[in-house]
Order: structure tokens, then sequence, then C-alpha cells
């Protein structure tokens, strides 16, 4: 009994740092999203640019069989 209560207190543990883990990441995307739009904003070439770069690249990579 001891060892599924003391196992059961490690994964309610686990979920509770997994949470917090989760929290934070989210804000510091959220942070990082908020920023490159601001950035495209107020640079919208420098968007088109780095959306046909991407385009390019996940282009090679698909046509690359």
């Amino acid at each position: 009994m001891f060892v599924k209560n003391d196992s059961k207190d490690r994964v309610e543990s686990a979920c509770g740092s997994a949470r917090g883990c989760a929290c934070e990441v989210r804000a510091c995307v959220k942070d990082a999203v908020d920023c490159s739009c601001r950035y495209v904003k107020d640079n919208p070439w420098a968007g088109v640019g780095a959306g046909a770069v991407v385009g390019l690249v996940v282009g090679f990579l698909l046509g690359k069989k």
C-alpha cells in the first residue's frame, strides 16, 4: 500500500511540475509571437522575404524524395 501511495504522490507531483513548465513555455511563446508580429508590422518586406525563404526550404525538402 505504501508503494502505491508513494507512486501516486510522485505522479501528481510530476503532473504539477509539467503544468508549471507548460505555463512558462506558453508565456515565452506568446511573447515571441507578439514580438515577431510587431516586427513584421513594422517591416512588412522582411516578413515577405522570411516567408519566401521558409517556403523555398520546405519545397526543397519535400521535393527531395
